[in-house]
């Protein structure tokens, strides 16, 4: 169970702050807030990018502090998260059920992360349906063994706007009873949840684009604050791109997740954007229903020495309530020393030495004649590729009806391309640009343009959802800015894009019966 040691902090940072929360058992009132503005570019989107920087900042507070040795629970990111409904077999529960999804990661389950940590909520054992949680397993294991090095015990990795859910949930006794989107809104991103009936339903992330480096850092009696030194007006109107992401998702939440059973009755704000008052405003101007917002004078009535930007530093403390209806998720893999880590790496390579070896004098008996055989029949089959790729490349490049020749030509394959690239097509949105594609014996390339990185998320969890995928896979991402004439792909010309090169594993069974059809 988490925080059973008596000396206990929570941690969570930003891209451009880190906060602790230093409190004693479950008195949280008494607890204090530690925190210290963070280089700009030590962490962008989430991701620590400078861990020398974040680092130093990390042991450096630990150190003046005095909390080495304290447990600790942190925050993953909200843009590295996904939430999927799962079904479940009868006889599972509890640890049993999290080992049975972590088995059927790859199989059954396609998650947007390389290394994934998962953990599993199941508000009802009995109905066969869980909800699953999973995150990038490479950036939580990065900040666990941060935290470790800093002096500090971490017990758990949590998320964020669930620690954010927990703290309205004692502020707003309505959320209990009504469907709530809550907003959380920081200098350059946002986050959005659904929260029905006692469940978490929905999670998105959203970037708000804006330069950190345009934000003066204002040191004041009770911490720091920012201030805007650029055109207002600018980022507002920012401000307002991301926030007309809620009506598209209030429409999705009502019709494709609850079918038209439910739908959004109030809106809560939170968060330490400076211009929450501006967002509340737009808010409550937009939507004919009631929207509350948690700023300082709120907060202070249950809890008067913090203010609203600790609140997410009280939701993770809040985890000991026995009365939260919010999940209590934990994404942190347990740590292992880096003694246990080189015995297993010795006799791990030990033993893949000897079967290395035995692996060579197996192949050395085994060879026969018919090996060059087997040679030229593969040469043979990739030459074939290779020739009706360069016939896609050429009918692409040409003025005529380009795209039907492409087609056709690669068709003469053992399988039909034209659903792969209805698939990939099916799933972008109207600011998105694929570019080409690449078909082998098994798989099919595809290269795409996005502006974030949580775009991707998405589009890789929708399209891998298809039957005529096995498994998708995101091969490179490169940033592209806007502008250059040289790049072998174009991009829009007025922003920055990403561009992945994505990998699909190709079920043939399923693409020929889609041509059988």
């Amino acid at each position: 169970m988490f925080f059973s040691s008596k000396k206990k902090v929570a941690f969570t940072y930003t891209d451009y702050k880190i906060q602790f929360f230093r409190f004693v058992d479950k008195d949280v009132a008494k607890g204090e807030v530690i925190e210290a503005p963070l280089v700009g570019g030590t962490v962008r989107e989430g991701l620590i990018v400078d861990e020398i920087v974040f680092f130093d900042t990390l042991k450096e507070m630990v150190k003046i502090n005095h909390i080495k040795g304290h447990s600790v629970i942190y925050t993953v990111p909200d843009h590295a998260v996904t939430m999927r409904n799962v079904e479940h077999p009868e006889d599972l529960h509890n640890q049993s059920l999290k080992e049975y999804f972590e088995l059927e990661i790859g199989e059954t389950i396609h998650l947007p992360f390389d290394e994934p940590v998962i953990d599993v909520y199941d508000p009802d054992p009995e109905d066969q349906h869980a909800i699953l949680f999973a995150s990038n397993g490479i950036e939580v294991i990065k900040m666990q063994q941060l935290l470790n090095d800093a002096g500090l015990k971490p017990i758990g990795a949590d998320i964020k706007s669930l620690a954010n859910l927990r703290l309205a949930e004692q502020i707003f006794p309505s959320l209990e009873d009504q469907t709530t989107m809550v907003v959380s809104t920081l200098i350059n991103e946002m986050s959005l949840s659904i929260f029905s009936k006692g469940h978490l339903e929905f999670l998105r992330f959203q970037s708000i684009e804006t330069e950190l480096t345009q934000w003066q850092l204002n040191e004041t009696e009770n911490g720091f604050t920012y201030t805007y030194n650029g055109n207002l007006a600018d980022y507002k109107m920012n401000l307002m791109e991301a926030l007309a992401e809620i009506g598209r998702i209030m429409n999705f939440y009502r019709f494709s997740v609850s079918k038209d059973q439910r739908q959004i009755e109030q809106i809560i704000l939170m968060g330490d954007c400076p211009e929450n008052q501006y967002i509340y405003d737009m808010l409550s101007s937009q939507f004919e229903l009631p929207v509350f917002k948690l700023d300082d004078l709120k907060l202070k009535q249950y809890y008067p020495n913090y203010n609203a930007g600790h609140a997410e530093l009280l939701g993770l403390a809040l985890r000991a309530d026995p009365f939260t209806q919010v999940p209590l998720i934990n994404l942190m893999p347990p740590l292992r020393s880096a003694r246990s880590s080189n015995k297993i790496g010795i006799w791990a390579a030990a033993i893949l030495g000897v079967l290395f070896i035995a692996g060579v004098a197996v192949w050395n008996y085994s060879l026969s004649t018919d090996v060059a055989d087997l040679q030229k029949e593969n040469e043979a089959k990739v030459a074939a590729l290779d020739e009706a790729n360069s016939q896609l490349e050429q009918l692409q490049s040409s003025d005529g009806d380009s795209l039907e020749d492409a087609v056709k030509t690669i068709e003469q394959l053992s399988y039909p391309v034209t659903p792969i690239i209805a698939a990939v097509n099916k799933n972008l949105a109207d600011y998105n640009y694929k570019t080409n594609y690449e078909f082998a014996e098994t798989s099919a390339k595809a290269v795409i343009q996005y502006e974030t990185y949580s775009e991707l998320a998405n589009y890789i969890e929708k399209i891998q959802m298809n039957p005529i995928f096995k498994d998708v896979k995101v091969n490179t991402i490169n940033t592209k800015k806007p502008g250059n004439e040289n790049d072998e792909v174009q991009i829009d010309e007025t922003i920055d894009r990403h561009i992945a090169e994505i990998e699909l594993d190709l079920n043939l069974t399923a693409l020929q019966e889609e041509r059988n059809d």
